[in-house]
């Protein structure tokens, strides 16, 4: 099972550090080449491309809610 979407309820609740609000929630934001998120370096689910399934994070930022 893939880990739950960067900034989601159930991320945060597991660790995930990537920031909530831009990722609105864990829904992601849409683009014209489909969802993608921002993310946080040190996110222990989601930083230095750890997130898989082809949904690649646009952005590395840092921690900010």
């Amino acid at each position: 099972m893939p880990p739950p979407n960067p900034g989601s309820p159930d991320a945060v609740s597991q660790g995930c550090k990537c920031p909530v609000i831009d990722n609105w929630r864990g829904r992601g934001i849409p683009t014209p080449d489909g969802i993608a998120f921002y993310y946080s370096g040190d996110c222990p689910m989601h930083g230095n491309g750890n997130f898989p399934g082809g949904r690649l994070p646009m952005t590395q930022g840092g921690n900010h809610d």
